[in-house]
């Protein structure tokens, strides 16, 4: 472990020895800086998503008593395979006292 995250003893309590005093200008350039990167990546991000949503979905279903993994799909819209989802585990339900995990997973396409 790095003094970064153990500083000598003499310099925990007093932060001017250990980094310095940051001027006020640094401060408001890096607050700019960070909030366009924070812009950016959120930007890139949403598109990826949104990307995602025209995508084909399947349902991976696991039964985690016995660890029997099924997959089903693909559905058109990620709703569907969720819809698909909840009412196999509801149907399923009422016949035996299974503890099933779904997850809804877009297929990507293939590059």
């Amino acid at each position: 472990m790095g003094w970064a995250k153990n500083p000598p003893p003499e310099w925990r309590n007093d932060p001017d020895l250990w980094l310095g005093p940051v001027p006020d200008w640094l401060s408001r350039a890096a607050g700019r800086s960070v909030a366009l990167v924070t812009d950016r990546i959120n930007a890139v991000l949403a598109a990826c998503e949104a990307e995602r949503l025209e995508m084909p979905h399947v349902v991976h279903v696991l039964d985690a008593s016995t660890g029997l993994e099924s997959v089903f799909g693909p559905f058109d819209h990620p709703l569907a395979a969720a819809v698909f989802a909840d009412r196999f585990v509801s149907d399923l339900a009422d016949l035996a006292q299974t503890a099933l995990v779904t997850t809804v997973i877009p297929l990507e396409r293939g590059e």
